[in-house]
């Protein structure tokens, strides 16, 4: 029986192909599912239903489908299975290892033979033992595996939440960090031409003040958006700072700054005109563009260096905010 899988029913078979060499003229092999545990101090209450796992009768060994295989208990001595073409007597014999019922064998012996049921209903039961607890195994395993899996996917949620910026959903400073090093060191970008932009929404502390922090609020957001949809997806952009952006884009193309600043203008201009055509103010970032060269020896923090330096010269140009100061 232990040669097969725990819930591989040819392991009945084999033992009711046994039975049929020990002078048993017919034998059925039926088990509890699951198994009964029953105290010596309980009232015995039967299941309702019993599964024939296999039988013979006057022929070979039969294993049953699972679907054809629950018998009611009130029929166990009146199934379908039954010989019907002969008078016979059936010795019912118990299946169990202390408080754990497993089934019950019936079969039909002659009475000089009797003293092979007492050696065979013990390897049974032991068998049976066996068997529960390799199931039970099979059961831990099946949650052992489920709880590792969702282990898993809970510890790269957190690692995603610990990277990710709560508002605007870009990486924050440590993710943005992490991330760029892993690209730094990918040997497909070795040598390829990248720009690091540094980005600050203008003029954030007058939004605060004079319309809310939720109207703040929707401002980061849509500078997240605008430099999202200005470089794509498939780019790095970060929050490092209340009202500072960074973005690192790799580049199949010569690099022309002037024409990298017009794009990121017109997709602030459009978004203006979609999303923030009913707000009292404008939504603008001022962007520092500092082109390099690949290397997993580069330094993240000297990027950024330089491109903040170039968008602090672009703010001595910084215009007002505020759609009243131009009616």
């Amino acid at each position: 029986m232990l040669v097969f899988e725990a819930y591989d029913d040819r392991a009945y078979e084999t033992v009711v192909d046994k039975l049929t060499r020990l002078h048993m003229e017919s034998s059925f092999l039926f088990s509890f599912e699951p198994a009964i545990i029953h105290f010596g101090t309980d009232k015995w209450q039967p299941p309702e239903y019993m599964y024939l796992k296999a039988y013979h009768n006057g022929s070979d060994a039969i294993q049953l489908p699972h679907e054809e295989q629950a018998v009611k208990y009130t029929e166990l001595l009146s199934n379908k299975y039954l010989p019907t073409d002969r008078r016979y007597t059936l010795v019912v014999s118990p299946l169990f290892s202390n408080e754990e019922h497993y089934g019950i064998l019936m079969c039909e012996i002659k009475h000089e033979y009797f003293n092979y049921l007492q050696s065979v209903t013990v390897q049974l039961c032991a068998a049976l033992k066996i068997i529960t607890l390799m199931k039970q195994q099979a059961v831990t395993q099946k949650q052992l595996k489920k709880s590792l899996i969702e282990i898993k996917e809970n510890n790269e949620l957190l690692r995603d939440l610990s990277r990710q910026d709560a508002l605007t959903g870009c990486y924050n400073r440590r993710g943005f960090f992490e991330e760029l090093r892993k690209r730094l060191s990918n040997d497909k970008n070795e040598g390829e031409k990248a720009i690091m932009v540094f980005a600050d929404l203008d003029c954030l502390k007058t939004i605060n003040d004079k319309f809310g922090h939720e109207e703040g609020d929707f401002a980061i957001l849509s500078a997240a958006k605008i430099l999202k949809h200005s470089f794509g997806n498939s780019e790095i952009v970060g929050r490092i700072g209340g009202d500072e952006f960074v973005v690192c884009a790799f580049l199949d193309n010569a690099i022309d700054i002037p024409s990298m600043r017009n794009h990121i203008e017109a997709v602030t201009r459009e978004y203006n005109i979609k999303y923030a055509a009913d707000k009292p103010y404008i939504i603008h970032t001022s962007v520092g563009v500092y082109p390099f060269v690949c290397s997993a020896t580069l330094e993240i923090g000297e990027l950024l260096s330089h491109a903040d330096i170039l968008l602090y010269e672009e703010k001595k140009h910084k215009r007002s905010i505020l759609k009243s100061d131009y009616e």
